[in-house]
């Protein structure tokens, strides 16, 4: 068995292991057990390697194959939950009305945005074109960035 399977078999699949080692690692950081940012880039890179897998064709295909060995749409392997589902797209574009539709929507997507951008240069209510204006409420959220 490869190190990497090695490595993915130590992790849990069922909500009671994820939030224990979750737990588990926030302990860690707090105790001076590992650097958080440290930590963060892993689990950003963690994040990269989990979805790398999940779009790859041939691991889709791999656990479809796997899946349609059982005859229910839900079913139950080594303990967790699997659902066979399905995603439809569908492609409206043949239809005249939907297509003014959609340039409708995006003429008025970019009028809003125009909007917000004069919006965002208020500092406080002022009288654009007779119509009194208010600057928008600003909410942010500091966080971390990570680049891997």
């Amino acid at each position: 068995m490869s190190r990497a399977i090695n490595i993915l078999q130590e992790f849990p699949s069922n909500k009671e292991g994820i939030k224990a080692v979750a737990e588990a690692i926030v302990t860690g950081v707090m105790s001076g057990e590992a650097d958080p940012l440290d930590v963060r880039a892993k689990l950003d890179a963690i994040e990269k390697i989990i979805g790398a897998v999940k779009e790859d064709v041939a691991f889709k295909d791999a656990t479809l194959d796997q899946a349609e060995m059982y005859p229910d749409k839900t079913f139950t392997h080594n303990g967790t939950e699997f659902t066979k589902a399905e995603s439809a797209r569908y492609d409206y574009s043949d239809d005249e009305e939907w297509r003014e539709l959609k340039n409708d929507e995006q003429v008025y997507s970019k009028a809003r945005k125009e909007r917000e951008a004069v919006l965002k240069t208020l500092k406080a209510p002022t009288e654009i074109n007779g119509i009194m204006c208010h600057p928008p409420f600003k909410k942010a959220t500091s966080y971390v960035r990570v680049k891997v």
